[in-house]
């Protein structure tokens, strides 16, 4: 699936994706392969359902933001 990241803090290392499915998906650092992403970055990620909630796993970066 892919999606945009909504919100990224390098800080604390976690997130939310809007999946294009208009779903928002949790983001952790330890599922990023490569460097973290920032926000509004095009990513791509297999969503999946946890007990906590719907988290995105195997991030990989499509495209960065235009700042």
């Amino acid at each position: 699936m892919t999606g945009v990241v909504k919100r990224y803090d390098p800080v604390l290392c976690w997130g939310f994706i809007r999946g294009e499915d208009g779903r928002d998906y949790f983001l952790h650092r330890t599922e990023v392969l490569g460097p973290p992403p920032a926000a509004w970055d095009k990513v791509e990620f297999d969503p999946t359902e946890t007990p906590r909630g719907l988290r995105a796993v195997g991030v990989r970066k499509l495209e960065e933001a235009a700042r």
